[in-house]
């Protein structure tokens, strides 16, 4: 029975400047979780760690720590922060449709004589 090796996770280098941002992604308490995850795949394959390495130390999945350096490599720190439309169906309303239903529940009172809207109320005036 033949076995097929994963490739090896090659190490990433820090575009200029990069290093001090994402050390200070991985320190600030208001930084997402997530992004600070990414910062510290991206910082621990600079460091000279293994793809191996990386997924013990963080505890992540070898296809997470590709991902994350293949995005790196490609958008540089903007990368890490954005992620990318995810595929669904599209929504059914219009940005102005939304807009007119937030402006309608934030400034009006609901037409039951309630004190607050419910999803219900607001699809029927919708």
């Amino acid at each position: 029975m033949f076995v097929a090796m994963p490739l090896p996770i090659r190490v990433t280098e820090l575009r200029r400047g990069e290093r001090a941002l994402l050390e200070q992604w991985t320190r600030a308490r208001t930084t997402p979780r997530r992004v600070v995850e990414r910062a510290r795949i991206v910082l621990a394959s600079a460091d000279g760690h293994g793809g191996d390495a990386i997924c013990a130390m963080l505890n992540v999945a070898r296809p997470t720590v590709s991902r994350w350096l293949d995005r790196y490599d490609a958008d540089g720190a903007a990368g890490l922060v954005a992620d990318r439309p995810r595929s669904g169906r599209p929504k059914r309303i219009t940005p102005a449709q939304e807009a007119a239903i937030i402006d309608a529940t934030l400034h009006t009172a609901p037409p039951d004589g309630g004190t607050h809207w419910s999803t219900r109320v607001m699809a029927a005036q919708a």
